[in-house]
């Protein structure tokens, strides 16, 4: 993690009215390629899975993940499944 301590990995989202513009500006872009919070937590449990291998060189002691977000999304994914799949993805 080259001396993080955290890393934040946003799930982008239609209407992000409490962030600024750097962040509504890339909620667009990945929204505009048909980013979701489902391609999120499928990229994290290949991340995670990276990790615990050593694959390339990924360290198992990187810094924990977690997860930047509005409520809606998990809302309509459901907040067990969600809860689930964020755990099984590796993020907090």
């Amino acid at each position: 993690a080259a001396g993080a301590d955290v890393i934040e990995v946003g799930v982008p989202y239609s209407d992000p009215l409490a962030d600024g513009p750097t962040i509504q500006e890339a909620a667009a872009r990945a929204l505009e390629k048909g980013v979701t919070l489902e391609d999120v937590l499928a990229m994290l449990t290949k991340l995670k899975q990276r990790r615990e291998s050593g694959v390339d060189g990924a360290a198992s002691e990187m810094a924990p993940i977690v997860m930047f977000t509005y409520y809606n999304p998990i809302l309509k994914m459901g907040i067990d499944t969600f809860c689930a799949r964020a755990k099984e993805s590796g993020g907090l």
